[in-house]
């Protein structure tokens, strides 16, 4: 019996089975319940104002979100989105998008179609200059992507590290970061969400 526990914790050492304090964001783990993730946010950022939310969910799973608005992070702010499934963190998602964009540019088409092209070109000029900062941020923290694909319309940079994985893309003025675990750890947090369902 003694061999079988040392060589189960001997393959969750080696294979990180059971591991759940894996940085997610900012202190944050995967897999940390709501309380706890309320009570990191608490020390880490001061008491920040979280907005609680229900996000689209299955009849097997529950999901809930809580946000955090005006986050700022470089030069610029950012909406940080936490995802809860089963209340275990999930995905952390970082969102820049110039707030005043739609009514800005629709004022403007109805004004004069000119200013409202150089509008859109002036937010698109925007979102480069911040997904380079972001992009500039995230290669210093995580070292050069995995992936990267660049195209004229959109840009997508790909991380890995410590099993978290990190995905920037930019559209236009629209910059998205998302931070994911990687499948071992879904795996370790799913597995533990199972076992109190029997």
């Amino acid at each position: 019996m003694k061999k079988i526990i040392v060589g189960i914790c001997l393959i969750s050492l080696v294979f990180g089975c059971g591991d759940k304090n894996i940085e997610a964001w900012n202190g944050t783990t995967w897999g940390m319940s709501k309380n706890e993730l309320k009570k990191t946010l608490n020390q880490k950022l001061n008491n920040p104002e979280l907005i609680e939310d229900e996000c689209d969910s299955d009849n097997y799973r529950k999901c809930e979100a809580y946000y955090l608005k005006n986050y700022l992070i470089g030069n610029y702010k950012y909406m940080v989105s936490f995802f809860l499934i089963n209340d275990r963190l999930n995905s952390v998602s970082l969102m820049f998008q110039d707030g005043e964009f739609d009514r800005e540019i629709m004022d403007s088409v109805e004004l004069d179609l000119d200013r409202a092209l150089q509008e859109i070109d002036d937010k698109k000029e925007l979102g480069r200059v911040v997904t380079s900062e972001i992009e500039g941020l995230l290669t210093d923290k995580y070292g050069e992507p995995l992936e990267s694909e660049l195209t004229e319309e959109s840009q997508e940079y790909k991380w890995e590290k410590n099993r978290t994985k990190v995905t920037l893309n930019s559209s236009g003025s629209l910059v998205r970061v998302l931070y994911e675990p990687d499948e071992t750890v879904l795996k370790v947090t799913s597995q533990s969400d199972n076992s109190n369902q029997l």
